[in-house]
């Protein structure tokens, strides 16, 4: 496992909820923490070798005895979901009943939770389940996967009890799988919410309660996500109680420093179009993720580099489950080389060979409506994955737009190259 690039002295805020706790320890080998040797054996096979500073931090928190709960943040692509899932792995038994979950908001986090945890208990006895939507008619025909037979709540019969001991899925499944009494929340130790702040909002915030709610014996409640704003941090504060250990992010240090970050002023809307063509004349790109912020624009878009030639993939939330998870696949093996997303990929979702981010459309926040620093954030946060290289090219072709990315960069302190629409000002700053 490489390391993120947090500087451990000056980036990190670490609160103790004991000051005299030998708790705080730096961790440089994953074996220094006295983890099982099957749990290690696992590792080893991963590739995980070393520590990435967020798991080095937090993994005596989540592994000491007695267990307490856990604030975390850590910029994207430093290793939060491997920290959370050692978390895990460490406090379950082999006893065949649901002892742990971990709460996502979407299908493709979800997805991509499970697997990680599934490969790092290869050599347990521990098992997982997916608690997803449920599937409709057409996704049920396309099933193929015997595990994902069982895995969906609209083929898990009606006196169906989970036996696997670690439960990952969306909050409103979770909540549902409960009210059926597939399986009896009093048994549940261990609680996470991965990407928190987004859980801890909304409707998300609601099912998110009453399954805390439910789980009446909780030993661990652990909250991690890239971002937290200033009230959903006071919220969760709340959930975990005041005494819970923190590990935050200094304002100033939320964005990745190996992104660079570039403005591009495209002149119009359709301009916009214009600069994609430009980049894919000059620059050799890698895998490409394009953020838009309708589901609209998405289809749109995908049409119009379809008719130039390029194989695109498009996925947004009114996709069909199975689609969506075809579509990640295909991108995922390198089928296609571009990835056109609403804000449903801009959280948590690690495709290891994406090196470029376009934000078509400035990120904007409907409810509030205004800018949307945080989910600026988690979209960069795409590519520059555990210490590699990325870009991040924003378009901006109108007053507002760019005062909307002014905003955005002052509240994440991003530092923006402005690049001119012109080949030769593109090849001299846009190399990776």
């Amino acid at each position: 496992m490489l390391g993120g690039n947090i500087n451990w002295d000056t980036e990190i805020q670490v609160e103790i909820n004991d000051p005299n706790s030998p708790l705080y320890s730096k961790c440089s080998d994953f074996k220094e923490l006295n983890l099982p040797k099957n749990l290690i054996k696992g590792l080893d096979a991963m590739g995980y070798f070393k520590p990435s500073y967020i798991q080095e931090t937090t993994l005596p928190m989540l592994t000491s005895n007695p267990p307490r709960n856990l604030i975390a943040q850590s910029q994207s692509g430093t290793g939060k979901t491997a920290a959370f899932c050692l978390g895990i792995l460490t406090r379950v038994t082999d006893a065949s009943y649901p002892q742990a979950i971990c709460v996502s908001p979407t299908r493709e986090l979800t997805d991509q939770t499970y697997n990680v945890i599934k490969m790092m208990a290869k050599y347990l006895t521990v098992q997982s389940v997916l608690a997803l939507p449920s599937v409709s008619r057409r996704d049920f025909f396309l099933l193929l996967l015997p595990e994902l037979r069982l895995k969906h709540n609209t083929l898990v019969p009606r006196d169906h009890k989970v036996r696997e001991q670690v439960i990952i899925g969306t909050a409103g499944t979770i909540q549902m799988w409960i009210s059926k009494k597939f399986f009896d929340p009093s048994k549940i130790i261990i609680l996470v919410f991965d990407e928190a702040d987004q859980m801890l909002i909304g409707s998300s915030r609601i099912d998110s309660m009453k399954i805390k709610s439910k789980c009446t014996r909780l030993q661990q409640v652990l909250l991690f996500s890239a971002t937290f704003g200033e009230e959903v941090c006071e919220f969760a504060s709340d959930v975990v109680g005041k005494s819970a250990n923190r590990v935050l992010l200094k304002p100033k240090e939320i964005t990745v420093k190996k992104i660079r970050q570039y403005r591009m002023d495209c002149g119009s809307s359709n301009g916009r179009f214009q600069a994609l063509k430009i980049l894919y004349e000059c620059l050799t790109l890698g895998s490409v993720i394009i953020f838009v912020n309708t589901t609209e624009a998405a289809q749109s878009l995908a049409r119009r580099m379809s008719e130039e030639g390029h194989a695109v993939s498009v996925i947004y939330g009114k996709l069909e489950g199975l689609e969506r998870k075809r579509v990640m696949q295909q991108f995922r093996t390198g089928q296609t080389r571009v990835l056109i997303s609403t804000n449903l990929l801009a959280r948590g979702i690690d495709v290891e060979h994406v090196n470029v981010v376009i934000n078509y459309d400035i990120p904007w926040d409907y409810e509030l409506r205004k800018p949307d620093p945080e989910n600026y954030v988690h979209r960069i946060g795409r590519c520059g994955r555990f210490g590699r290289r990325g870009l991040a090219i924003n378009f901006v072709y109108d007053q507002k737009s760019k005062e909307d990315l002014e905003e955005i960069c002052r509240c994440t302190n991003s530092q923006m190259i402005d690049v001119p629409m012109d080949d030769e000002e593109i090849e001299r700053h846009m190399q990776l």
